[in-house]
């Protein structure tokens, strides 16, 4: 209960102030002053300064919340009555708050009902119960007898149908709401103005279920498919208003509703809404919406977009998965302050089920910068889509790598440029300690293993951020599927120890970009190939160039044969040829081809096939040398519409898959050189890699559009099908162009890794 004010009432000191901005004042001195500052207009002003530390960006918030101006019956006091019962969980008697709704909501503006089973008819419709009460009014359980159906009837609060205000913003919403026609949205059914002497009252869809806001109450937190489920659905439903230029301005648990039996995600209350072209209901100073969810911009007064929407989704996210908001205070003061300077608290210290891509995702949403965020609803809703599917994917029989719980690791928690300070020092120390082999320096550093949580089961994300800036443009992996290798931008070839998951080795350093890397099967020999123009040769156990081919040009790609013996090559000029790495001065074999080859393979020769030997060109065409015939007698496979930039053969050696910028997959037999099947725009944009699983069913591409996808060669339509394929998973936790992907002979992982400088790993299902 407020304390009552007298005349002598002294303003209290700047400290006293802070103390009441920072919500550490006991209860009744809290609510003397509060009552106090409400009244006295130089007092506002000294709190604003306090508040805001002399910040001008929330001048006009901080005053509309102190001052008095507004009229008894003005909606702002129901709105702050909101927002206080939203922060703080229980209602505060601000000046005139508690005359402004009507504490008895009698109903008696019900109109009598001749159906015995009704308490009243508002309009047509015959009233059942009451279900629950809100800032501007009260919602009802009401039966259409015309479309034989129960609806929800909203019906303005009495003590503000003569505020000309609320009335034309309580109708507002009827007006935006009922342009949306969409399954994530309630629907608006009618509305009534009140002109006729009633109240104003709007008609909608009823959603038997309950809001976000119970649900949360009842179990605290969300599982991680739970809430990916209701973003996805919820950004759905806000694509749709967005594109009508709707903005929601309110979205908070309270405001989403969850279907029974269906848990179908339902959007309410667009009472906030505004058209973007029309702004005279919101040009007042006042700040809308709730503080607990709303955007820094909406906060400080400012316009407000899309992406003001994908903020508060953030803020609901998080709390789904932590418990809590992310911008949580006693006062709105509080809040908003914090909301404008403060970093919310990491989601996995919170919650160390959450996976990293989430709270990536998350993150991104709560940007202080809205062009750092999600900029349209339907971006979020696709990624959120595809990774649901991933999940659900789990219980599947095919191989999977959908990124689920992991442990915090340092990679996690680093920044990019401490990482590179701690991966420097060091690197200086064992310069330091002598430990220099051969001129090479070698440095080690990673992250810690953590055992993985009680009931962590199937597949799993890790994510290594590399100790510089560079590309990633090539990768492969010992046999054993302990090591990484990485060729980089920058001419640097990275091994990392995965087994381990805590040694970083630079070992060798090209002049150019590596654009190839290939292992030989017993592991001993790694060859790499640069747009320096060489290729080299490398015995992975002493860390040792064993071979220097200069090639003259820009070798695009280079692979070993089985037996260790040659070295097969594809430049920038059109030329394939083999080196005997006996003999690497000289080329054994050259064939002028057409365009850049920036693919080549050995076939992996398995009992009773031929060697034979794939190269793919920017001349939209790939070729199957058999090595005991001449090359100008090669098998020349034609299909694709644009340049073949990866190709790849399955392990058992009987496809071949070529990956191309048209956007498709296409499969050959090896043998025969016949098509076996296309994957249709497999990707939005160019492909740049490709690479099969250990299985031969699985395939993996990796995109211009930043996606990696999984295909189960087994489950592609027809190539005269009009049905698109579908992966089996899509991977979106890359920022920009993934250009390398490969499995590791174990089958336990799939590397990925692009023009961001991440290699992130997938551990496959079992």
């Amino acid at each position: 209960m407020s304390t009552k004010l007298t005349a002598t009432f002294e303003c209290p000191s700047n400290e006293e102030l802070r103390q009441l901005a920072c919500g550490h004042l006991q209860q009744t001195r809290h609510d003397a002053l509060e009552n106090h500052i409400g009244h006295c207009p130089e007092c506002q002003s000294r709190l604003e300064d306090v508040a805001t530390q002399g910040d001008r960006r929330f001048t006009g918030s901080v005053r509309n919340i102190t001052k008095a101006v507004p009229p008894k019956d003005s909606a702002y006091w129901s709105a702050i009555g909101r927002v206080e019962m939203d922060v703080t969980g229980t209602r505060t008697t601000l000046p005139a708050v508690t005359t402004t709704l009507s504490s008895e909501y009698d109903l008696s503006f019900l109109q009598p009902s001749t159906n015995k089973a009704s308490i009243g008819k508002i309009g047509p419709f015959d009233v059942i119960d009451e279900l629950g009460r809100g800032g501007m009014g009260i919602v009802l359980r009401a039966y259409d007898e015309s479309l034989k159906r129960e609806v929800a009837v909203k019906v303005l609060d009495r003590g503000l149908t003569n505020n000309v205000t609320a009335r034309e913003r309580f109708c507002r919403e009827a007006q935006a709401a009922a342009k949306l026609t969409h399954e994530n949205i309630v629907g608006v059914y009618q509305v009534s103005s009140g002109t006729d002497g009633g109240l104003p009252y709007i008609v909608m869809q009823l959603v038997n279920g309950q809001t976000l806001e119970k649900r949360l109450k009842d179990q605290g937190k969300l599982s991680v498919e739970e809430v990916v489920r209701v973003g996805a659905q919820t950004a759905a439903g806000l694509a749709a208003a967005h594109a009508q230029q709707l903005i929601h301005r309110d979205i908070k648990p309270g405001n989403i509703l969850i279907e029974a039996g269906t848990n179908k995600i339902k959007l309410t209350d667009f009472g906030l809404a505004r058209a973007e072209e029309d702004s005279k209901l919101t040009r007042t100073g006042f700040v809308a919406g709730t503080p607990l969810y709303m955007a820094p911009e909406q906060a400080r007064g400012e316009e407000v977009d899309a992406r003001s929407d994908l903020f508060s989704l953030g803020s609901v996210l998080y709390e789904s998965l932590a418990g809590r908001p992310p911008f949580d205070g006693k006062t709105p003061l509080i809040v908003l302050r914090r909301l404008a300077d403060e970093k919310h608290e990491p989601l996995h210290k919170l919650n160390p089920a959450v996976p990293v891509w989430l709270e990536d995702v998350i993150n991104k949403l709560l940007a202080k910068d809205p062009a750092k965020r999600y900029q349209t609803a339907a971006e979020l809703r696709d990624e959120l889509a595809s990774q649901l599917d991933c999940l659900k994917s789990g219980s599947q029989e095919h191989v999977a790598a959908c990124p689920l719980p992991i442990q915090p690791s340092l990679w996690r928690n680093l920044s990019r440029d401490r990482l590179k300070q701690r991966l420097l020092a060091a690197a200086a120390a064992s310069f330091l300690v002598g430990t220099i082999a051969g001129g090479v320096g070698t440095w080690a550093f990673g992250p810690r293993r953590e055992a993985a949580q009680p009931g962590q089961v199937g597949p799993k994300e890790v994510s290594m951020t590399l100790p510089q800036t560079s590309a990633v443009w090539s990768l492969t992996s010992t046999p054993d599927g302990s090591t990484i290798i990485a060729g980089m931008e920058d001419g640097q070839v990275i091994l990392w120890d995965l087994k381990n998951s805590e040694t970083i080795t630079n070992l060798f350093q090209h002049d150019g970009p590596v654009w190839s890397t290939d292992i030989s099967r017993d592991g001993k020999m790694l060859v790499t190939s640069s747009d320096d123009g060489t290729v080299k040769v490398w015995d992975i156990t002493t860390g040792k160039a064993v071979v220097d081919i200069d090639n003259k040009t820009s070798v695009r790609s280079a692979a070993l044969n089985q037996s260790r013996t040659h070295v097969v090559t594809g430049d920038r000029k059109g030329f394939i040829r083999v080196w005997a790495i006996s003999e690497p001065k000289q080329h054994a074999k050259e064939f002028p081809y057409q365009g850049v080859i920036n693919a080549v393979a050995f076939r992996p020769v398995n009992e009773g096939q031929q060697p034979v030997i794939a190269a793919g060109s920017t001349n939209r065409t790939a070729l199957l040398w058999k090595q005991e015939k001449p090359m100008p007698e090669s098998e020349i496979l034609r299909g694709h519409k644009g340049p073949i930039y990866s190709l790849a053969y399955s392990p058992d050696g009987k496809i071949l898959a070529t990956a191309s910028w048209d956007h498709d997959v296409m499969l050959w037999d090896v043998d025969t050189g016949r098509k076996l099947g296309r994957v249709k725009n497999a990707h939005e944009e160019g492909i740049w890699s490709i690479a099969f699983a250990p299985c031969s069913k699985i395939l993996a591409t990796a995109g211009q559009d930043g996606l990696v996808k999984v295909w189960h060669i087994d489950e592609l339509p027809n190539e005269d099908s009009n049905e698109q394929a579908k992966p089996i998973m899509t991977l979106s936790r890359h920022k920009g162009t993934v250009h390398a992907v490969h499995f590791t002979d174990d089958g336990k992982h799939l590397i990925t890794g692009g023009r961001d400088g991440t290699i992130r790993l997938w551990k496959m299902k079992e």
